[in-house]
């Protein structure tokens, strides 16, 4: 289910769209064919729903011999689009080149992706523009209940020469992920 939230939000990203919030499903309003409590709505700024999401019903996916816990989601295109602001800001574009840094991080198998990442945007400051995952490792190379997340940052410095705040950025994200998270850094 987080997959299908990301890729929603990245299209309300991609459209200039405000974030979704997300409310479980009445259940005298429910749509028959997710699974009753893993199902909920897209919600706008305002309150109102304009789309749904979840797991299909598992008694669908039987019937139709869908693999693993199938997830779908269906969003009203007018009312998405009827999001997006009519007038786009923009801002100038930097003379100082992007700055690309990856993080390595071991922690417990139990912590949830979405608090490390959390952790690194909190902490990082204004010159982050991107943290994604981009790799994930379980093996006895980490040990059993651990697991080995990379993190790609890329940070925008106003001027060139900005190493020291970039590394200062670096620093806080890793003493916050250590302390909060019991992170080690690899």
């Amino acid at each position: 289910m987080a997959r299908l939230k990301g890729v929603i939000e990245a299209l309300h990203a991609a459209l200039g769209a405000p974030t979704p919030s997300y409310r479980a499903e009445p259940e005298d309003d429910r749509h028959p064919h997710l699974h009753p409590g893993r199902a909920g709505r897209l919600v706008d700024p305002a309150g109102h729903d304009y789309g749904s999401l979840g797991e299909v019903d598992p008694r669908i996916t039987e019937e139709w011999g869908l693999p693993d816990r199938p997830v779908v989601a269906a969003i009203n295109l007018p009312l998405l689009l009827g999001l997006v602001p009519a007038a786009v800001r923009v801002a100038a574009v930097s003379a100082a080149q992007p700055v690309d840094r990856d993080l390595a991080v071991l922690l417990d198998e139990a912590t949830p992706i979405g608090e490390l990442l959390r952790l690194v945007r909190a902490n990082a400051g204004p010159m982050l523009v991107e943290a994604r995952l981009f790799d994930e490792y379980r093996g006895t190379q980490v040990g059993a209940g651990r697991v080995s997340y990379a993190v790609s940052l890329r940070f925008q410095p106003e001027t060139t020469g900005d190493d020291k705040a970039i590394e200062k950025a670096m620093n806080r994200i890793r003493g916050a992920l250590t302390h909060h998270l019991g992170a080690e850094i690899r």
